[in-house]
């Protein structure tokens, strides 16, 4: 099974947000390259949202977890600036999810 089906099964797949849920999902993001530190990061940031909001479905996780994600992505404005200067660009994916491709274009 792919990464996001196993991680949307993850979401779907239990009827509560409860222990084997967070280890499910440990265990998804780690498997999928997501880097342990990182996923314990974003674990973390989930429980407290999910205590803090009082969330009583997986399924609500998923838009949190979208969220936490998209945020450590964000490096600011300036963060790619090609045209003034020399750039290293690193690719990062599991195989197959087109990495060349988009490097190429």
């Amino acid at each position: 099974m792919g990464f996001f089906k196993r991680l949307l099964s993850v979401f779907h797949g239990h009827g509560a947000i409860d222990e084997e849920f967070y280890d499910d999902l440990e265990e998804t993001l780690i498997t999928g390259d997501m880097g342990v530190r990182t996923t314990e990061e974003l674990l973390e940031e989930l429980k407290n949202r999910v205590k803090e909001e009082k969330i009583r479905e997986p399924e609500e996780c998923l838009g949190i977890l979208k969220e936490s994600i998209r945020s450590k992505m964000d490096t600011g404005p300036n963060a790619y600036d090609f045209e003034d200067g020399k750039s290293v660009v690193l690719l990062v994916g599991v195989n197959g999810v087109g990495k060349t491709t988009t490097a190429g274009k």
